[in-house]
């Protein structure tokens, strides 16, 4: 037996504003980590590689040898440092990766739940004029998988996020 048209309307309309819900929590989340994640991304680019460090000192009477130490200090360290700003830089590159790959994910899953949402309202609007529900709830169902995806990039790039804080 299949449910009159108010029942199905009803339903409907709980579906897409629970999905609507969801989907402007999960797109303000998003938005402060896609914000946090470049600033991170950038001042891990400005602190890779321990060259940058300027030898310097402001000290009047102690300057010139404590100068003289620091370049000492530096010229046995190169070896170290070296491999310090190479490790730093490959960090940087990876971290960058993983940020473009999920930021493409969460783009590719918004349109397509976006396409998806559409075909819904389509298919209900089909089905609330001819008194039938074929597909309507596939679609539901696939919406939800899509935004519970949403949601898991969501969280890996919260994840990302945190993990370049230390970076800050």
């Amino acid at each position: 037996m299949a449910p009159d048209d108010g029942d199905l309307a009803q339903v409907l309309a709980e579906v897409r504003a629970r999905a609507a819900a969801e989907r402007r929590a999960r797109a303000e989340h998003v938005a402060v980590a896609d914000d946090a994640v470049p600033r991170a991304l950038g001042r891990l680019d400005a602190t890779a590689d321990p060259f940058r460090v300027s030898l310097a000192s402001n000290r009047w009477l102690v300057g010139r040898p404590l100068l003289a130490l620091k370049r000492l200090l530096r010229r046995f360290l190169t070896p170290i440092l070296l491999q310090q700003a190479e490790y730093n830089a490959t960090v940087a590159s990876l971290v960058r990766m993983l940020f473009e790959d999920l930021d493409r994910e969460v783009t590719l899953l918004r349109a397509e739940t976006r396409r998806l949402a559409l075909e819904i309202d389509a298919r209900a609007a089909r089905a609330s004029g001819a008194g039938r529900d074929d597909g309507v709830a596939a679609l539901g169902a696939r919406v939800a998988t899509l935004e519970a995806g949403l949601g898991a990039l969501a969280e890996r790039l919260a994840r990302l996020e945190q993990a370049t804080a230390g970076l800050r």
